[in-house]
């Protein structure tokens, strides 16, 4: 089964909206707060990431570019990434948590170019969000999490 998939950017600034699992509207970091979400912390983010298959949209300057990166337990990221449905880039690179909580990439793409960033995650209603700074106005990006 093919998912959505993780963008050139692939942990870079993210502006989208979407829904919770009662139709209520997230789109920033203060939305999820405010209905009962909450920040990861680096050791929960850690496990989250580590050995699993990430996906969703990029988000901010490429709204429409979708990906889906392996993020391995050693520390490698491998994927694919799609823009409008059409597959355009292999991404790969490496992944680590820092000491403020969030996953950090320093990613290429297979045109060559760099998609370096970090995010922080956050988890409401059995969903996951990530989002470049923990301001309450910034906007998150909803990310698919596998095993």
């Amino acid at each position: 089964m093919r998912t959505t998939a993780v963008a050139p950017a692939v942990l870079a600034a993210l502006l989208m909206q979407f829904s919770t699992a009662y139709g209520q509207q997230v789109s920033t970091v203060g939305d999820i707060l405010d209905k009962g979400g909450k920040k990861l912390s680096k050791d929960e983010v850690k496990t989250l990431v580590s050995g699993a298959t990430i996906s969703g949209t990029q988000g901010g300057n490429f709204p429409n570019t979708t990906f889906q990166n392996v993020f391995s337990a050693h520390g490698s990221v491998n994927g694919d990434a799609w823009s409008k449905g059409t597959w355009f880039s292999k991404i790969s690179g490496t992944w680590s948590a820092n000491d403020l909580g969030q996953i950090c990439s320093d990613l290429v793409n297979s045109q060559g170019g760099k998609i370096i960033g970090c995010n922080y995650y956050y988890a409401l209603d059995n969903r996951y969000y990530a989002a470049p700074t923990d301001g309450r106005s910034t906007p998150v990006n909803e990310r698919k999490i596998a095993r």
